[in-house]
């Protein structure tokens, strides 16, 4: 949380240092004019608040077709490779039954034949293996999205597996800037796309900031957003149109997080 916290009496960025107790050394969040507050307690009041925080069914889908936006683009080698091997497998085919006809109509021996034919099967073989890896590359992927989701309704959970760059990108996402930790209501510490994905407060209409963020998704097929095209053309005013674009960039964000740190195989 060192570098996200403000002074609650003069407003300035808190410092965070360490001091010897009898026992243990203990670690403050402070401020020049004598304001100070144990990390471990607004470190703690931090993780129970995003313990608590409930994701709707609408933003978890908006999320889902963000994950599909980005794999997509990541794996379109995979796609385009996919489509590669299907055509020279049937070029492959192809080849074997002309080399039967041939030597039906008696233009190659019998040993050319075999020849053709063991070069055939083997290709065919290492492709159908490659073919299948990327099959199996697609299923990974669809699972990795569905524990991607899963994470999205528990943020906690991300913040001990993730290194520690990346925890401070997700408390960047979640809080607030220039925050004046709020003890008694977490809420008040949230950022506003962070308050509206996680059902704490919206003073919009969501399912139309939905269908605006889909319809820009669908639009470019990419998970780049554009901030000043599509929404403002649907008749969604000017503080929706900041909203959804807070809200995508919060969705491309947290999945970036999440596949920066998915194991790859």
């Amino acid at each position: 949380m060192r570098g996200f916290l403000y002074c609650p009496h003069c407003h300035k960025r808190l410092s965070g240092s360490g001091s010897q107790g009898r026992f243990m050394k203990y670690y403050y969040y402070h401020c020049k004019c004598g304001y100070r507050i144990r990390a471990d307690k607004v470190n703690g009041l931090f993780l129970d608040g995003i313990s608590n925080l409930s994701v709707s069914s609408d933003y978890i889908e908006l999320y889902k077709e963000v994950l599909r936006n980005i794999y997509h683009e990541l794996f379109q080698e995979q796609t385009f490779d996919q489509g590669q091997i299907t055509k020279s497998l049937e070029k492959l085919m192809e080849r074997a039954v002309k080399g039967k006809e041939l030597l039906i109509r008696g233009e190659i021996d019998h040993n050319d034949y075999l020849a053709i034919k063991s070069d055939c099967e083997k290709q065919i073989g290492n492709l159908g293996r490659e073919l299948n890896n990327i099959y199996m590359l697609g299923i990974k992927n669809k699972a990795a999205i569905s524990d991607m989701v899963k994470r999205l309704s528990d943020p906690s959970s991300l913040f001990t597996t993730v290194d520690v760059i990346y925890t401070r990108e997700l408390i960047s996402l979640l809080l607030k800037e220039d925050l004046i930790f709020d003890e008694e209501c977490f809420c008040n510490n949230m950022s506003e796309a962070a308050k509206v994905i996680y059902s704490e407060c919206s003073v919009h209409d969501d399912k139309e900031i939905i269908q605006s963020i889909l319809l820009q998704l669908n639009n470019n097929n990419s998970f780049t957003y554009h901030r000043n095209t599509g929404i403002e053309n649907q008749n969604v005013d000017n503080d929706a149109a900041d909203l959804s674009f807070q809200i995508l960039k919060f969705l491309v964000r947290f999945a970036k997080i999440e596949i920066n740190n998915v194991p790859r195989t």
